[in-house]
């Protein structure tokens, strides 16, 4: 018999290796993983053979059970409060109608994927942005992804038609839909390593779920009374009754990228919350039991019983306390005022005999919890918890402005920025792995040109500028301080390549990219000052030619004079003003 595998097969099938690849250790993102050769025995599928096994059971069952606990601590405000300041940082939509995530291809080739390939890669990228709804619903795909720690979608396309793509993509809840990893592996001869000559990754999906086996078990003995072995058979077939199995590129998977100490099981982001969240909240539980019961003064009574009996004590103390304590309580539901009298809490007054008779009836007061007001277990507990989601504490005080340069950048700022860009880093392996099967179906590139690229694609995250330009305007303000430092020194102690490279950090090409465009505005200020000066003296010619006119020379037959004349000798003497001369006089 052979396995069916329901879906399409566009990328898997070209990704199992032909030659050995020698390992020193397995880690994988799969929920199950098993050898092929250890599998199959009598004719039977090995798929069965694992089911019937249980250790499919048993791993599914640990998932189910971590992602259960994932979705409680949610309940939990400091947590819940963390991850929306998580989500709200990591995914930021736009004002100017731009996408969220954007596709970047700067990296690939420009003489292999042209502009048009390009084109047509940004415009499936869009489809699958639109596919996902994720102008809409953006946060929730990003919070769920965190929380449970893995994201399934199914593939939905049309058999008949797949150059049209992808029509639509179905949300799976990760407890219905396991991946599981084939392996062929043996250890070298030679070299002694573990080797795996094969491998092939699909997904089984029960729309029930993973169900219990042992239940499953118990309920077909008390049912059937049939032997052990018959049994676990039979839970097997009831498990694997809705089962579907599906190709590996008929559903996008993104793990959240982080394996437990063993290296065979995805945990989610909340997986180191689990203690320090359930810690405060029994911090909290008890704490509130210490209030409710320590926080009111009571009075005690002791009451002289002389030498009466310790029975006879006891039933006078009582005949005493029911005479002088009264109890009214009001009943919500028949709207009766009744006296409970009868009924003694810890709260209340304490009647205690005093036998001997030497010192008489006494009533003193019992004093409340004096540390009722203490709450610093629970800030301890709430300051390890910021810490484990890596969330600034200071971001969640009231008296804290917003960020100002120099003073509220603090480190654990950076910090949450860059856990913010990993997590960017592994949310994105959803878009990367529904965009490849994309372009593979719409014939734009092949599957063996995806595996040759899918590495090199960049996603862009739209950016909260306010704190970016915060920390720039910070740097920018002390490089500057260290470049008007240094200025006195260049030229003399130091060159300008050195404080360009070591205080302004710039690399060659920035360097040289500088000086061209300093030269560039030299040239370009020398130019401006020319034709100022051209200017003025244009003004000044133009100003000296209206002068004359208005202000016409006298002739000698006005004056009554001869005019001298002129011979080229006399001409030759006669002063002349120079350019220089004339541009300093106007």
């Amino acid at each position: 018999m052979s396995l069916k595998l329901l879906g399409i097969e566009v990328i898997q099938q070209n990704q199992s290796p032909q030659s050995v690849i020698p390992v020193d250790a397995v880690q994988s993102d799969a929920s199950i993983t098993y050898d092929q050769h250890s599998d199959i025995s009598n004719g039977t599928p090995w798929f069965m053979n694992q089911i019937n096994s249980m250790p499919m059971d048993v791993a599914a069952k640990e998932e189910n059970k971590l992602i259960g606990q994932y979705r409680d601590l949610i309940n939990t405000p400091e947590v819940a409060l963390c991850i929306e300041e998580i989500v709200q940082e990591a995914i930021i939509f736009p004002n100017n109608g731009k996408l969220a995530i954007e596709l970047d291809l700067s990296n690939l080739d420009e003489n292999v994927y042209t502009e048009k390939v390009r084109k047509m890669m940004h415009e499936e990228f869009a489809t699958i942005y639109d596919l996902l709804v994720f102008n809409r619903k953006g946060h929730d795909i990003f919070k769920r992804w965190m929380v449970d720690g893995r994201l399934n979608y199914y593939k939905v396309v049309d058999v008949e038609d797949l150059e049209a793509g992808i029509q639509s993509l179905t949300y799976i809840d990760p407890r219905k839909i396991k991946k599981v990893q084939e392996s062929n592996r043996k250890v070298d001869s030679a070299t002694g390593k573990l080797i795996i000559n094969n491998y092939k990754e699909f997904f089984y999906y029960n729309e029930d779920g993973v169900k219990d086996i042992e239940e499953e078990k118990k309920k077909t003995e008390a049912g059937r009374g049939t032997t052990y072995a018959s049994n676990l058979y039979q839970a097997a077939q009831n498990q694997t009754a809705n089962m579907n199995v599906l190709t590996r590129d008929s559903v996008a998977y993104a793990p959240s990228g982080i394996l437990d100490a063993s290296g065979k099981m995805v945990v989610g982001y909340l997986h180191k919350v689990l203690k320090t969240a359930n810690n405060l909240q029994l911090m909290e539980d008890s704490m509130l039991i210490y209030k409710l019961s320590r926080a009111p003064e009571r009075r005690v009574f002791y009451i002289d019983t002389g030498n009466l009996p310790k029975a006879k004590a006891e039933q006078y103390v009582k005949g005493i306390a029911d005479k002088y304590r009264t109890k009214v309580v009001y009943d919500a539901r028949s709207g009766e005022i009744k006296n409970d009298r009868k009924f003694n809490a810890l709260t209340e007054d304490f009647w205690l005999p005093r036998s001997g008779g030497s010192k008489g009836t006494e009533i003193s007061t019992l004093p409340g919890g004096a540390n009722s007001g203490d709450t610093e277990e629970t800030e301890y507990f709430k300051d390890k918890l910021f810490n484990s989601l890596g969330v600034p504490k200071a971001r969640f005080e009231e008296d804290t402005s917003v960020f100002t340069a120099g003073t509220q950048i603090t480190r654990d700022e950076i910090r949450f920025s860059r856990l913010i860009s990993r997590l960017r880093a592994n949310f994105v392996v959803l878009f990367e792995d529904i965009l490849g099967t994309q372009l593979i179906l719409r014939n734009i590139i092949t599957a063996e040109e995806w595996v040759q690229i899918k590495n090199k694609l960049n996603f862009k995250f739209a950016e909260d500028n306010y704190f970016k330009e915060a920390v720039a305007l910070e740097k920018q303000t002390q490089m500057a301080n260290l470049v008007s430092q240094f200025d006195q020194l260049t030229g003399k102690w130091v060159s300008k390549e050195y404080v360009y490279k070591n205080i302004m950090m710039l690399s060659d090409e920035e360097i040289e990219t500088m000086n061209e465009q300093i030269n560039s505005e030299a040239d370009t200020a020398k130019e401006a000052e020319i034709k100022s000066k051209q200017a003025e003296l244009d003004l000044a010619s133009i100003d000296k030619q209206k002068y004359d006119l208005e202000n016409p020379p006298e002739t000698p037959e006005d004056t009554g004079q001869v005019a001298p004349q002129m011979n080229a000798e006399s001409y030759l003497d006669a002063p002349h003003l120079s350019d220089n001369v004339i541009n300093e006089m106007f």
